[in-house]
């Protein structure tokens, strides 16, 4: 699995503190401070995870990353300053996994909401045998509902049960069949859950795997249903 991360922005101090952070959690770092080149350098197959600006020279990070999803599946975090809530918006719609700064508006943060649900599952594919399912049953109450994700993999260490959804966590490879994740897809989830109201909880279901479920007021969770 890559471990090394891609960081393309035109700020080298914001590149050099993010890259120490990085690199504190085991992460090799390279910066790249202009778009020109930076679809080809992205899309090579290097890079475990792109962390992407939207403002910089010569090609912008939107038409980077519109290039780049025609290309590759990496990973990509699009990083600004810009205050408009639609250019979040935009990132999220043409393929961004995840957008920073906050705060967001109720359109952007539906697409949030919609990529927590989506992590979850894409994590249960990824840990699910092949030649088995991942299961999804939505339930409601009166004011919440909850969307519960399970694999039929090996599980979780009880021990690891409460670490899964921090931010580069990963358990043992042995327990992913595509060890291509870097530990990022259920911390994303559970930010989004919680910054919406909602709760992200995982256990070890009865018969083997693991089950993520995922609870939000309700009129959120429909409206993120209807758009996945």
């Amino acid at each position: 699995m890559p471990r090394v991360i891609l960081i393309v922005d035109d700020d080298c101090e914001l590149c050099e503190l993010v890259g120490e952070l990085l690199r504190a959690e085991g992460f090799d770092v390279e910066a790249h401070h202009t778009g020109e080149g930076a679809v080809e350098l992205a899309a090579g197959g290097r890079f475990a995870l792109v962390i992407l600006d939207v403002m910089l020279p010569v090609q912008n990070g939107f038409e980077i990353l519109r290039a780049l999803r025609n290309r590759s599946a990496v990973p990509v975090i699009l990083l600004t300053a810009r205050g408009e809530d639609i250019d979040r918006i935009v990132g999220l719609e043409i393929g961004a996994d995840d957008y920073l700064p906050k705060p967001f508006n109720s359109r952007a943060a539906l697409g949030h909401r919609r990529r927590a649900i989506e992590n979850v599952v894409r994590n249960g594919s990824r840990y699910t045998p092949e030649g088995t399912s991942v299961d999804i049953s939505v339930a409601t109450t009166t004011t919440h509902a909850r969307i519960v994700v399970r694999d039929h993999g090996p599980g979780v260490p009880p021990e690891e049960i409460d670490r899964i959804f921090l931010p580069f966590h990963r358990v043992g490879a042995s327990r992913d069949r595509n060890s291509s994740g870097i530990g990022l897809g259920l911390s994303i989830a559970a930010r989004a859950a919680g910054v919406h109201g909602g709760t992200i909880r995982a256990r070890n279901a009865d018969g083997g795997g693991l089950e993520v479920a995922i609870d939000l007021p309700l009129y959120k969770a429909l409206h993120s249903l209807a758009v996945s």
